[in-house]
């Protein structure tokens, strides 16, 4: 059993059913970045406050995540420059429950997210009609679209006993292109995202958060991926966030 493992055996547990009054599809997500090391100091705070979901025994999920992006990269330029509302369009797969989505996530003007999914059978790197014809649904535009990145990463998801509230904390992030190699340099990183209705500042982990100085942040695990892996696009406005990647990774 592994350090993180031993730690989330002691939560008590909460089923992918009982998760169905917090999917919180309309939400308001706040993320935090930090050292893996501060995480075990947390862990036992979180625990009478939080229940891990758990799937088939398993108390973290194994994620995969396959974006797509225009020619010109108008999701990812979107994001760099600070355009309110703005898209990721994806596959999202749950390796544990061999369960996967074809999503659309949008951030509109006031700050919320709004997920859009359907189920597929499986996830991959080229979109056919029925994508086209969900994103034309729900966008009112077919854009085109090209295969840009896919990641992997650990997901443990703990949810709020008393407050309608999710977090997720994600390890083990790592990326790669097709045909490429897989990059694996933020071993030592935690992103975390607490998922609210609207804005709680009195959350348990905000509070922790604020006591331990770490400041919100905006990073996007699509955003360091694609300007990693394609570095000729402008990254200037991410700078402050890769510095608190490399900040946090030793």
């Amino acid at each position: 059993m592994t350090k993180i493992e031993s730690h989330i055996s002691k939560f008590e547990p909460i089923s992918l059913n009982e998760m169905n009054d917090v999917k919180l599809m309309s939400r308001v997500d706040t993320k935090f970045v930090f050292n893996k090391s501060l995480l075990f100091e947390i862990l036992p705070i979180l625990q009478e406050d939080y229940r891990v979901l758990k799937v088939d025994e398993q108390r973290f999920s194994r994620y995969r995540s396959i974006y797509f992006d225009t020619p010109d990269f108008l999701f990812y330029n979107s994001h760099h420059n600070g355009r309110i509302n703005r898209l990721k369009i994806r596959f999202r797969e749950y390796l544990n429950s061999e369960l996967c989505f074809f999503e659309i996530k949008k951030k509109n003007a006031i700050g919320k997210t709004i997920k859009s999914r359907v189920s597929v059978k499986k996830s991959c790197r080229s979109l056919h009609e029925i994508h086209h014809q969900f994103i034309e649904k729900h966008l009112n535009n077919n854009f085109k679209l090209n295969y840009c990145h896919e990641n992997f990463f650990n997901r443990i998801t703990l949810v709020n006993k008393k407050l309608k509230e999710r977090l997720t904390i994600d390890f083990n992030f790592r990326f790669k292109s097709h045909p490429g190699r897989m990059i694996n340099d933020v071993k030592n990183i935690i992103i975390a995202e607490l998922k609210q209705e609207r804005l709680n500042r009195d959350s348990l982990f905000y509070k922790i958060m604020r006591k331990n100085g770490v400041r919100k942040t905006g990073m996007s695990k699509y955003c360091f991926a694609t300007s990693t892996i394609f570095p000729k696009l402008k990254s200037n406005r991410f700078k402050p966030n890769f510095t608190i990647l490399e900040k946090n990774n030793n």
